[in-house]
């Protein structure tokens, strides 16, 4: 299983797509951490990331950040 960019703005600092590195359960929960850098103007920045198996979207993971 892997989690993927899919859409947004890109202000992760590495790869598009990352190995979970195992299995989630049904029930389980896991972090998921990914390293960007804040842009350099203020405002909302939206994005979508996707935990995928294969080709199959399993469900998609929105995140917006405010920057001051």
């Amino acid at each position: 299983m892997d989690y993927k960019f899919i859409s947004g703005s890109r202000l992760y600092k590495y790869e598009d797509i990352y190995d979970l590195g195992k299995t989630v359960k049904p029930g389980e929960t896991i972090t998921i951490t990914i390293d960007m850098t804040a842009p350099g103007k203020a405002g909302t920045y939206a994005m979508n990331w996707a935990v995928k198996k294969s080709s199959s979207t399993l469900y998609t993971l929105p995140l917006i950040i405010t920057v001051s």
